[in-house]
């Protein structure tokens, strides 16, 4: 037979043929079971079950006494409706067990059988020109959607339609809406067709290339699941066909173009699309829309059958014999959506029964006498390598697109086309399939082609394909910005950079850091600056705007809109260049980043210190920045920083030399000017004397710290930087700068002010002393000596003994100084004679008449004491003796207590009494209870205790000791003390 105009011929079935007799010629209806068998009803009312392997019959038995109308197998149960007797109302349903069906066995039935049409049908009146009266049986229809809920359609010969409602696990049928009329059906119905609506997809497509959703509805629903759409029933005469809403019965459809076939000539796809095949033609139908598609297929059509997305139809052979049944006919399996006859197989008896297997992969014909040709669907693969074979790799494309294959198969067809449009130089056409493979063929097989043909405009829509789907790396981002840049396409590139024109970092396809870096190597800085932005990269946008494009007030805004800590690290990246551009107000700037935000208690503070490296060549702004901080911001977390900063810039030789401009500016300000002036009470008291003498006056001591002065000599700076000591260091209080850091600076630049005032504080007068020695300052040693030896008063008695040791180590006359210090050690009594003479004599320069006078003294002092000692010595010795006397008379001799009257009381003595041998005696009502000692002499003798456990108490505490030793002037003195009190004579032994 001829191929059909538009159809191109391919053999995408493999055939079969099984010669007779392998199933009945009185076949009547057929059903596909899920596990691939077949099941045959006969006109003489049994049923046949076919292995869906080998043909094998596996099981036969009697399902009516009549002829089987109609089949459906649903999970695993057969229905059945036939005839079991004469009439309409001996029209039965029954249902079947056939799961695990044995050979040779005969299922059993689930439920007693359900009679459709009890009771004689009403007449339905006909219109006119059509038969009017019952009618015959002319076809029936089921549809198991949830078992047990059977729907039935049941068709007569005048065109009346009954719809019916069965519940097969009872013998019980109902019609829940009234018989519809086929108008002017033109004879018999022909067939009755259940479909489930489709589920309504997002896009629209052509007949027979349903969604997968839509497909596996369609598949559930031929096989008796439950459907996803509404149930519609298509009645079909030779003639016309109508469609019924098969839960209201309402009149959906009714084409009065003349359109029917014969019977078995129309079919239902998986979509549930009605397929009826007209002489000319296969016309594609549905319940919501008509006719909506028409394949031209001519020639007479014997049976029709719908198998996935093809449609089989069996037609009479050419030249076949006129008059009567064709003696040969041919079965042709069509892909109508891509004009494809996808097999073609002739048949040599005439057809008796046609059926799709479910899934259609597989389609069984029988003839008349018996036989069987079997389609088998061949594999993908096979299919798309014929056409290969034939190039035609659009019609693959398509297949592979009404297959519904994965995207890798696709891709791998889009890929051979493309080759072949390649190898024809036809570049432009073989870049549309290539696009189409992104995500599936490694990029760099395409890249690579075209950079060898230097299709450069066909390279950019690949590498924007590549971009569009993200499967983009940073390579193939910096070659497209390349050849946007090569063929100067700024609009294009404009496109690219901007996409959406969100300024969001999602908006952005590309890899952020390859476009920058290809933007800003191509010379496209603004590009580079909108990645950038939109990318949320501050750093990035920075380097370019003040590196490429050196736009600082602009940079310098954009920082001030930047979160507080953000800004002070773009500071610390960039504020050279900013400074060297916009000194003002990039100081300004960052005098705000390091003061505290009243709005915002908590937000960030910087810290000056950080950005002390930017002003190494403007030491003047740094100094005015660090006063109007620490004036404005006292408080400042990184007020320790400031300080040391400033200290640094007052003892520096810059900041000597620049004569304090910056504090004049930073003066000039007027809160720093308030904040400044507050201060000036902080300087009072704690070592401003010794100070002021080292630094030669005392008229900068009353200046207010952190106002500075109009000075520009060294001498100001020195000032200023022993002001700021002070104010940061108030007396009481705890430094606002580290100590260790300040004396290192001020031991650094020999800032001999800023030191004492520093050793003062830390207590340390022999350091503070030992650099007024290294001055020569003889006055202020002298002084500190007074103010700071006296160890009552907290200071270090050792300073008298360092002083004397300076004077008399000097090589001038230092007579004046002596006598001065002779004077105040004899006052206090400081130190030992012999200590003193010891330390003169080591002098060369020193005179007897120096220290005559002062030895005198002393020795006329040792004298009065050592007699004073023994008159001491003498009284005691008498005390001792009496003592000692008064015990041996207790002890030898007895007491006789002549005594009438109470010692407290002064009344006479009754018994009892008491006599103690003090002397004392009391009646015993006076001493009262347990009272074992003499109330007058208690208090004497509890003070004797007293001074005995403390004098063992202190010579148990060493530390008391050595403490009394270093403040005492005389330590000889002291020890003889202890040992006199018999404290150094306890020796504690300790046994193990």
């Amino acid at each position: 037979m001829a191929v059909q105009a538009g159809f191109r011929r391919f053999r995408f079935f493999s055939s079969e043929a099984r010669e007779g007799p392998v199933a009945p010629s009185h076949v009547t209806c057929t059903a596909a079971g899920a596990d691939g068998s077949l099941w045959l009803g006969c006109a003489d009312g049994a049923v046949l079950c076919l292995a869906g392997s080998d043909l094998a019959v596996q099981a036969s038995f009697p399902a009516h006494q009549g002829c089987v109308r109609a089949m459906e197998w649903s999970k695993g149960k057969l229905l059945t409706v036939g005839e079991d007797g004469e009439g309409l109302r001996n029209l039965q349903l029954k249902a079947w067990a056939v799961e695990g069906l044995r050979p040779g066995t005969t299922p059993a039935a689930l439920a007693p059988p359900c009679r459709l049409l009890p009771a004689a049908p009403k007449v339905v009146p006909a219109p006119a020109g059509s038969a009017g009266g019952e009618g015959g049986l002319a076809a029936v229809a089921l549809r198991c959607a949830d078992w047990p809920a059977v729907a039935v359609a049941v068709g007569l010969s005048n065109g009346t339609v009954h719809i019916l409602r069965a519940d097969a696990a009872k013998p019980r049928a109902t019609a829940p809406v009234p018989a519809a009329q086929l108008r002017d059906a033109g004879g018999s119905l022909a067939a009755l067709h259940f479909a489930a609506a489709p589920v309504a997809s997002g896009g629209g497509g052509p007949p027979g290339a349903g969604s997968a959703g839509s497909a596996a509805a369609g598949a559930a629903g031929g096989a008796g699941g439950s459907g996803a759409g509404e149930l519609h029933l298509f009645a079909v005469g030779p003639s016309r066909l109508a469609a019924f809403d098969v839960r209201t019965g309402h009149r959906l459809l009714e084409d009065e173009c003349g359109c029917g076939c014969r019977p078995g000539c129309s079919a239902v796809s998986e979509q549930g699309e009605l397929l009826v095949a007209g002489p000319d033609a296969v016309y594609f139908y549905t319940a919501e829309e008509g006719r909506k598609a028409a394949y031209s297929v001519r020639g007479k059509k014997l049976a029709l059958a719908a198998a996935r997305h093809y449609a089989v139809v069996v037609m009479a052979e050419e030249g076949a014999a006129a008059g009567g049944a064709p003696t040969q006919a041919v079965a042709q399996v069509y892909d109508l959506q891509n004009k494809v006859v996808a097999a073609s197989v002739p048949l040599e008896q005439p057809m008796a029964w046609l059926l799709s297997h479910a899934g259609g992969g597989c389609i069984d014909i029988g003839d008349a006498a018996g036989g069987v040709v079997r389609l088998v669907e061949k594999p993908f693969a096979e299919k798309v390598e014929a056409l290969y074979k034939s190039r035609s790799y659009q019609l693959a494309v398509a297949v592979a697109e009404t297959e519904q294959a994965d995207a890798a198969t696709l891709a791998g067809i889009h890929r051979q086309y493309g080759d072949f449009l390649y190898s024809k130089r036809d570049y432009d056409q073989a870049m549309e399939q290539y696009s189409a493979t992104v995500g599936h063929l490694e990029p760099s097989y395409v890249i690579q082609r075209y950079l060898d043909v230097q299709r450069i405009h066909s390279l950019t829509d690949y590498l924007e394909h590549l971009h569009a789907r993200g499967h983009a790396s940073c390579d193939h981002t910096t070659l497209l910005l390349n050849c946007y840049t090569k063929l100067k396409d700024v609009a294009k590139l404009d496109a690219f950079i901007q996409g959406d024109g969100r300024m969001s970092r999602d908006a952005l396809h590309f890899d952020i850091d390859t476009a920058i870096r290809v933007c800003r190597s191509a010379g496209y800085s603004e590009h580079a600056l909108y990645v950038a932005l939109a990318a949320g990269e501050p750093q990035v946008y920075l380097d370019i705007l003040l590196e490429d494009c050196q736009r600082y007030g602009e940079g310098l805004e954009y920082i001030r809109g930047l979160p507080r800590q953000e800004a002070a690290a773009a500071l610390q990246k960039y504020g050279k260049a900013l400074l060297a551009a916009l000194p003002v107000e990039t100081t300004a700037l960052l005098m705000g980043l390091c003061l505290r935000d009243p709005a915002d208690p908590g937000a960030h503070v910087a810290n000056l210190g950080d950005f002390a490296h930017l002003y190494t060549d403007r030491p003047e702004d740094l100094q005015y920045a660090c006063v109007t901080i620490l004036n404005m911001n006292p408080d400042s977390p990184s007020r320790q920083a400031l300080y040391h900063t400033l200290l640094d810039l007052y003892l520096s030789p810059a900041g000597s030399s620049s004569g304090g401009s910056g504090s004049r500016g930073a003066a000039g300000d007027g809160a720093a000017a308030e904040a400044a002036s507050g201060g000036s009470s902080n300087q009072e008291g704690g070592g401003g004397a010794a100070v002021a003498a080292a630094a030669g006056g005392g008229g900068a001591q009353g200046a207010p710290p952190g106002v500075a002065t109009s000075s520009s000599s060294s001498s100001s700076s020195q000032q200023e930087a022993l002001d700021l000591l002070k104010r940061g260091w108030p007396p009481g209080e705890d430094p606002a700068y580290s100590v260790d850091y300040a004396l290192l600076a001020c031991r650094m630049r020999n800032f001999r002010p800023g030191l004492l005032f520093l050793y003062e504080n830390l207590r340390l007068y022999r350091e503070l002393a030992a650099v007024l020695m290294e001055a020569g300052d003889r006055q202020g040693l002298i002084s500190a000596c007074q103010r700071f030896g006296d160890a009552r008063t907290g200071g270090d008695p050792q300073l008298w003994h360092d002083a004397l040791e300076y004077f008399a180590s000097q090589p001038d006359d230092c007579s004046a100084e002596v006598r001065e210090l002779l004077a105040r050690i004899e006052v206090s009594g400081i130190l030992p004679p012999l200590v003193v003479l010891q330390l003169l004599s080591r002098s060369p320069s020193f005179r007897l008449s120096l220290v005559k006078d002062y030895v005198t003294r002393q020795l006329q002092a040792d004298n009065r004491s050592i007699r004073a000692d023994q008159e001491e010595a003498e009284r005691l010795k008498e005390e001792i003796e009496k003592t000692r006397q008064q015990l041996e008379r207790l002890q030898s001799e007895p007491v006789v207590f002549q005594s009438s009257r109470d010692s407290q009381t002064n009344a006479p003595l009754e018994l009892p009494s008491v006599h103690f041998l003090c002397g004392h005696s009391f009646n015993l009502r006076t001493l009262g209870d347990g009272d074992a000692a003499c109330p007058l002499c208690a208090a004497e003798h509890r003070k004797a205790q007293e001074l005995r456990r403390s004098n063992r108490a202190s010579a148990a505490d060493k530390d008391t000791f050595f403490k009394q030793l270093r403040a005492a002037p005389d330590g000889f003195s002291l020890v003889a003390e202890y040992f006199g009190k018999g404290l150094l004579n306890n020796t504690s032994v300790t046994t193990g």
